[in-house]
């Protein structure tokens, strides 16, 4: 068992179940559905698929992340909002389901998830978005990942390894590209430095770790969202600004000259700070791990509602 990992799983224990209550309320046009047998799957990761009846060839794409003991159901009932919107705009909906038994979390540590084509878990995610696109006809370009915890570090991850194929991304309660990254090339290895904000580094230094992910790139980089309380204790505040550092150097935006502040916006305890159209933080005072999440919110910011 990592540090702090069962402490981790009992910040977010309630959510399954508040999931069942939910997505009794709801009446959605499909179901999650398995995907058996995709691949190229180099760590066998399932895939859970909802499509609903409203998908057309050439809509979007989001692929949604969960977070660590968690799962591809909890999260598609944990967020409810999400297929009610993509029912309601024709979006596909792909939901990965973490293989490391131990945890159900990500590998965000390892050499080969932070590498681009690497053969981790974040090659088998992104081989799904290939997977969604080539049989049943899904946008190339409108194409978007979100997650929570170990789902917004796969997120972060993501957005470095796979810049060409992500459009945007919003990440709940996580961590720099990079800041997992285990000494030792151990795959799904807690770093209890990250966890705690010990890891410093300038705006540069976090953004050449994202770039070396995939150094061969140098085109449009996916917009970034970032959600975080102040009160997190699982990963800590200062990770959200170690965060907003690494991708305002990779989007190449001025933190000192934000085009919009907005307190007590979306809702009362919430500040949102806005970059342009490239970068947003939104940050919960007082919020702890399990920071709401705003699905209408998101999908505004990737500009599919």
């Amino acid at each position: 068992m990592k540090p702090n990992l069962s402490f981790l799983l009992a910040a977010i224990a309630s959510l399954p179940m508040l999931a069942f209550s939910r997505v009794l309320e709801r009446r959605y046009s499909s179901t999650l559905e398995p995907v058996p047998g995709f691949s190229p799957n180099p760590t066998n990761v399932p895939m859970y698929l909802y499509k609903p009846t409203s998908f057309k060839a050439g809509n979007p794409v989001i692929l949604v992340v969960h977070y660590c003991g968690g799962s591809a159901q909890a999260m598609f009932g944990n967020l409810p909002d999400l297929p009610t919107l993509a029912d309601e705009r024709g979006i596909l909906l792909i939901y990965p389901d973490s293989p490391h038994l131990e945890d159900h979390c990500w590998d965000v540590s390892s050499k080969e998830t932070l590498t681009h084509d690497g053969g981790g878990d974040s090659t088998s995610l992104k081989n799904m978005v290939d997977y969604a696109q080539a049989t049943y006809k899904a946008s190339e370009e409108l194409v978007y990942v979100m997650g929570i915890s170990s789902g917004a570090m796969m997120t972060q991850v993501l957005s470095a390894t796979y810049p060409n194929v992500f459009r945007a991304a919003a990440a709940y309660s996580g961590v720099p590209a990079g800041c997992f990254a285990s000494p030792t090339g151990l795959v799904d290895a807690w770093n209890p430095d990250c966890a705690q904000g010990k890891i410093i580094k300038t705006a540069k230094e976090w953004g050449d770790i994202a770039r070396a992910m995939y150094p061969q790139y140098s085109s449009r980089r996916p917009r970034m969202q970032l959600f975080h309380g102040t009160a997190d204790d699982v990963l800590l505040y200062q990770d959200h600004l170690e965060a907003v550092k690494q991708w305002s150097d990779v989007l190449q935006v001025d933190l000192e000259t934000p085009t919009s502040v907005r307190d007590n916006w979306p809702s009362q305890g919430l500040t949102t700070t806005e970059y342009g159209n490239e970068l947003v933080r939104v940050v919960g005072n007082g919020i702890g791990h399990n920071f709401p999440a705003n699905m209408t919110l998101t999908l505004d910011f990737f500009g599919i509602l």
